[in-house]
């Protein structure tokens, strides 16, 4: 069962609710994409590797979030490190769909440690597919080697 956009907005209630209290802001897919052309957000994929490898929204960063709670916290400071050494840009999270919530909890890691943009695409690569919109297939090379690959150089 989907849930109705709450009202006035383009988003289901739960979603705003999840992102007001989390601190960061939600994109659709049309505004997504508009990002990721402008080259205004990075772009970061939280699932596994094997679904990144299947396909991903073009030159993400793949860093598969870890299921527990202590592994996420040891991880958190990776994610600020690998994204943020001369400063912070805009980012975007996102994961296979609206069930997930893999990239709720990157966007909230991302608001407590300090980004000063923060954005999730709670649609995922589901809504990206939708309005069709391509992907691309590729391996998960370890964070920091998907940086340099993509020419990023912070």
């Amino acid at each position: 069962m989907q849930e109705e956009p709450a009202e006035g907005g383009r988003f289901p209630h739960r979603q705003t609710a999840a992102a007001e209290m989390g601190g960061y802001r939600l994109v659709d897919a049309q505004s997504a994409h508009g990002m990721l052309l402008g080259g205004e957000a990075l772009f970061v994929d939280v699932r596994d590797a094997l679904l990144y490898r299947q396909g991903h929204l073009p030159s993400a960063v793949c860093f598969p979030l870890p299921m527990t709670w202590r592994a996420r916290l040891q991880h958190r400071w990776k994610l600020r490190k690998l994204l943020c050494t001369a400063e912070c840009r805009p980012v975007v999270f996102y994961t296979e769909g609206p069930s997930c919530r893999r990239s709720d909890v990157a966007a909230r890691a991302a608001v407590i440690t300090g980004f000063p943009a923060v954005y999730r695409f709670a649609g995922g690569v589901q809504a990206w597919v939708a309005v069709g919109l391509p992907l691309e297939a590729g391996t998960c090379p370890p964070p920091l080697r998907s940086f340099e690959e993509h020419g990023h150089d912070y």
